[in-house]
């Protein structure tokens, strides 16, 4: 209970408790401890910084996810899935790594674990049929981020981040959404 109760979902800053579907959506994982926020923090802020073009009804929603293993029921009507989590090991604090899921392997170890790793949980959405066209991950650097104020390593290395990742997801977007609209609509 504890974990569906920290999947939100938000439309331009506005938080929903509800699992809603959109085409494009952009899930922070995480928890609420420690350096495990930036995705959160990061997911948070995304929406004062996308172009409001990328808020249009209907086509984006934002969230935060507490463990991989919600990922199925968040998911399942997504057209494209980006997923944004902390990064540990050799990473600089702040640097954002783009992540293919296969390429998921290559950062065993290193990649934050909620219960289930991230590949077991992409292994899991694949299973259940419910796997988005499109997954990617942007991991994010926690470095050797200050460990003795951790609110103070958050901050920094969300504000590092932010950036990077926003130009990152924003031309994801552009290229997802010009990709989309070439495509014949259903109906």
């Amino acid at each position: 209970m504890h974990l569906l109760c920290n999947a939100f979902f938000a439309i331009k800053g506005h938080t929903q408790s509800v699992i809603m579907a959109a085409p494009i959506q952009i899930i922070g994982l995480g928890s609420p401890y420690g350096l495990d926020q930036v995705g959160w923090r990061l997911v948070d802020a995304l929406g004062e910084y996308l172009p409001d073009e990328y808020f249009e009804p209907g086509l984006v929603v934002t969230g935060n996810c507490a463990a991989p293993a919600l990922l199925p029921a968040m998911v399942a009507d997504a057209e494209r899935v980006l997923l944004v989590d902390a990064l540990s090991g050799p990473h600089a604090a702040g640097a954002v790594c783009r992540i293919d899921p296969q390429e998921l392997a290559r950062f065993a170890g290193v990649a934050s674990s909620h219960g289930i790793d991230l590949q077991q949980a992409l292994l899991l959405l694949e299973s259940l049929s419910v796997a988005p066209p499109r997954i990617i991950i942007f991991g994010v650097g926690i470095g050797a981020a200050g460990t003795d104020n951790p609110e103070s390593a958050i901050d920094t290395v969300t504000a590092a981040a932010l950036p990077a990742l926003v130009a990152a997801i924003a031309a994801d977007m552009r290229t997802f959404l010009a990709t989309r609209a070439l495509q014949p609509q259903a109906g």
